[in-house]
Order: C-alpha cells, then sequence, then structure tokens
C-alpha cells in the first residue's frame, strides 16, 4: 500500500488495513483481475522453467557424481569428509563447492530466454492498469510494438547475474537439510582452508 498526499498536505494510507485493501480491490477489479492478474502468464512461465529447472539440477548432480566416482578410484580423493551424501539416491558424495555448481548452473539456465521473456510479461501483465492487456500474447505484442525487442531482455545481466549464487546457495541449504533428515553423521561444511 502506498501513502499518498492528502488535500492538507498531510501523509494519509489509502487503507486502514490490508483486508480494505483487498476487499476495496475485489470490489473496483473483481476477483481474477483484482487477485490474480497475471496468473495466466505466471503459469506459462513456471511451468517450463521448472520442468528445466529441476531435471538439470539433478543431471548436474549425477554428472559430478560420476566425475567423483572416476575421480576416486584413480585415488584422488580430497575433502572426503566435508562430502554430501545423498540418500538413498547416490552412493559418490558431492564435496559443497560442487553441489553450489550444480544448483549455480541450473539456476542460471532457468533464467535464459525465452524464461526470462516470459518473466518479463508477468511483470508488465502484473504491474499494469487493469484493461490495458487483454492476455499474455496482447502483453507481448504490444510491448514489442511500443519498445522493440529490447523490452524482453532489459534487466537480464542482472537477473543471470543473481541466479547463480542465490540458487546455488538454494540447492546447498536444499542438500544439507536432506542429509540432516536422513541423519547423515556427516553434515556439509567448507573445506578447511590450506
Amino acid at each position: 500500500m502506498q501513502v499518498r498526499k492528502a488535500a492538507g498536505g498531510v501523509d494519509k494510507a489509502p487503507y486502514r488495513w490490508s483486508g480494505e485493501c483487498l476487499v476495496q480491490l475485489v470490489r473496483k477489479e473483481g476477483l481474477y483481475n483484482g487477485l490474480f492478474r497475471g496468473l495466466d502468464a505466471t503459469a506459462l512461465r513456471e511451468v517450463p522453467q521448472f520442468a528445466v529447472y529441476y531435471p538439470l539440477y539433478e543431471m548436474n548432480v549425477r554428472a559430478l557424481q560420476k566425475m567423483m566416482a572416476a575421480s576416486n578410484a584413480s585415488g584422488s580423493s580430497s575433502h572426503e569428509k566435508n562430502r554430501v551424501n545423498r540418500k538413498p539416491s547416490s552412493s559418490t558424495p558431492l564435496p559443497p563447492h560442487l553441489l553450489l555448481l550444480a544448483g549455480g548452473v541450473a539456476g542460471t539456465v532457468q533464467w535464459l530466454p525465452p524464461f526470462y521473456c516470459l518473466d518479463v510479461l508477468k511483470s508488465r501483465m502484473q504491474s499494469a492498469l487493469p484493461g490495458v492487456y487483454d492476455n499474455v500474447w496482447d502483453c507481448a505484442k504490444k510491448s514489442y510494438q511500443q519498445e522493440g525487442i529490447g523490452v524482453f531482455f532489459r534487466g537480464l545481466p542482472v537477473a543471470l547475474i543473481r541466479a547463480f549464487p542465490l540458487n546455488a546457495c538454494i540447492f546447498l541449504g536444499y542438500e544439507t537439510t536432506l542429509a540432516a533428515l536422513h541423519q547423515e553423521e556427516e553434515i556439509p561444511h567448507l573445506p578447511p582452508a590450506e
């Protein structure tokens, strides 16, 4: 809720509490347009984005596990105590830095076009005044006509820079929690400084 200047120059909140905002929003714009504007665009982005995100993370983990297994077979294992064992699906534990890599790569890929372009459309639909866009296709068409192809990529570098560390930490946290829930003997921590 935004604070607006009242006639006398005094700041006055447009709503006394969140419930009042909700009720007025539904009265003014209707249930769907008031509360769920952009939901179709959100679903259009989320479904393919996460259909890539989670399988890609799992593929990354399995590929890194194979590399670790091959490395261990050749006798070059290091930091054995810092690895996370993913029970029951894997036998080769991964050190935290490789889990960070697997999660970071998966997270970065999920923000590449076309997923980022769909996020732009979702954000534009959600922030637009009622009636500006009829649907996702209308939003894409009008955005392109008014601002050109660049509108779909504005902010992409920042999103990609943010994606790697954010998703790396998300999946390291996930794996650490999973290991703790499976009562693993060793919870991962950063390798000791050498």
